[in-house]
């Protein structure tokens, strides 16, 4: 039974790191459902399960891309370790209550992407025509997605629709600069894990975790393909509903209306 909780949450992480609607919040909520305690391991290594999707999916155009667009892959990723890094020294984002104020960003985001989409004509730019600022402000948002509950994916396609990206271009850039991005998160938490002896105080289900891996990796090329296919159809509205929707239900879980209003 533990095994297919396991498959599930792989699962969840998968479709959440992609679409739009924040892995963070989603892992949360089904580790309590699911009965399963935090685990730093699992928590780690299912990134690692949708890093190889991101991998595969995109392995046609990654090594054209890394060729073509070399320095501008390389601000973004700057830009992003250095807000990354800023964000997570300030516990103040780590704070419950704010999983659901953060999915409401989300819907936000995701709104104006939506009302871009539909004026398509003005989304005509190449990544070879994005300065420096643009090459910031997408560096920025993927960095802002370090605050638990907002989307990487939603912030980074944002700040690509607002840098006039065509929307194809947007969808396919924001995760191929997500690759180094998050293998050096992967990396650098690794490190961590293994310096300051994490395994020695969890009760590890290696049989578990590779599952996990396994099934975040399967799901994660299906969520791209969906995300994928949304964004050619440029119809993004459901996911701006679904962050409205959780994040109103979150809100009233965690007491954030009764707290604040």
């Amino acid at each position: 039974m533990d095994y297919i909780k396991y498959a599930v949450l792989g699962i969840v992480q998968a479709l959440t790191e992609f679409l739009p609607i924040s892995s963070t919040a989603h892992i949360k909520i089904f580790e309590i459902i699911l009965k399963l305690p935090y685990s730093t391991t699992l928590d780690i290594f299912l990134h690692l399960g949708t890093l190889l999707a991101t991998i595969i999916y995109f392995k046609d155009v990654i090594i054209s891309y890394i060729r073509k667009y070399f320095n501008e892959i390389m601000w973004v990723v700057f830009f992003t370790i250095i807000f990354a890094f800023i964000i997570d020294k300030i516990s103040y984002f780590q704070r419950p209550e704010l999983l659901s104020v953060f999915l409401f960003v989300n819907a936000i985001f995701l709104f104006i992407i939506d009302k871009n989409l539909k004026k398509e004509n003005h989304l005509n730019k190449d990544v070879k025509a994005l300065s420096i600022i643009d090459l910031f402000l997408i560096g920025f948002f993927q960095g802002l997605s370090a605050i638990p509950s907002l989307s990487r994916s939603g912030s980074t396609i944002f700040a690509s629709i607002l840098a006039k990206l065509n929307p194809y271009e947007a969808f396919r850039f924001s995760f191929i600069v997500s690759i180094p991005t998050i293998a050096l998160a992967f990396i650098y938490e690794l490190i961590k894990f293994f310096k300051d002896k994490t395994y020695l105080n969890e009760d590890i289900n290696l049989i578990g975790v590779i599952i996990a891996i396994i099934f975040s990796f399967i799901f994660g090329i299906i969520a791209l393909k969906i995300l994928d296919n949304f964004i050619k159809q440029q119809k993004v509205s459901f996911f701006v509903i679904y962050n409205i929707v959780l994040g109103v239900i979150l809100s009233f879980y965690l007491g954030f209306f009764i707290k604040f209003f």
